[in-house]
């Protein structure tokens, strides 16, 4: 499961399904800049990290191989 951090407008960000079991999406729309996004485990440790264009595009994030768990999530901005 994905938890979505306070004060981020959903309709800019958009993450499905939740709850996943192999694959989860990401959908960005309304960004004006190139970010990063980041995959954290409960540990709080680092287990995926990846550039976001704003393009509106989906980015599909392979999770199968991960154990159960809760994961959280961090969109950073370039600037």
């Amino acid at each position: 499961m994905l938890t979505k951090p306070k004060g981020l407008n959903a309709t800019r960000l958009q993450v499905y399904p939740n709850l996943t079991k192999d694959f989860v999406n990401f959908k960005m729309t309304g960004w004006h800049e190139v970010s990063t996004l980041v995959i954290y485990n409960a540990q709080g440790q680092v287990l995926h990290q990846m550039e976001v264009k704003p393009t509106g595009e989906t980015y599909v994030l392979n999770t199968s191989n991960w154990p159960s768990g809760l994961y959280q999530y961090r969109l950073i901005k370039s600037n």
